[in-house]
């Protein structure tokens, strides 16, 4: 038993990881007066989220928490330029896009 959301941020975490070693290159413009400091890793490219149905609720939040991040000094802090986002047919607000089904099938 979990609470809510643990399993997704766990995933979203190692999804960031697993995308700055095989996506991202330093970017030593970043540097901090800090000698020791880490260069800040940066996408090579802009980068584009694409998805449908429930990824209406997925992009954004992944978006997000990796967004957040770029403000951060911690172990995944990254620089990713996001170009934009797509969602096709975006399952965004069950509640009320549900409640349309009636309707559709003309109830």
């Amino acid at each position: 038993d979990h609470e809510v959301n643990t399993d997704f941020t766990y995933f979203l975490e190692e999804f960031l990881l697993f995308y700055k070693n095989l996506f991202l290159q330093p970017n030593n413009h970043n540097k901090n007066d800090n000698t020791n400091a880490l260069p800040i890793p940066t996408t090579k490219c802009r980068i584009y989220m694409t998805g449908e149905s429930h990824a209406g609720h997925y992009i954004p939040s992944m978006m997000d928490f990796i967004l957040s991040r770029t403000s951060q000094n911690d172990r995944i802090r990254v620089d990713i330029q996001f170009a934009g986002a797509a969602i096709g047919n975006g399952w965004i607000d069950p509640y009320h896009q549900y409640a349309g089904a009636d309707a559709a099938y003309a109830a």
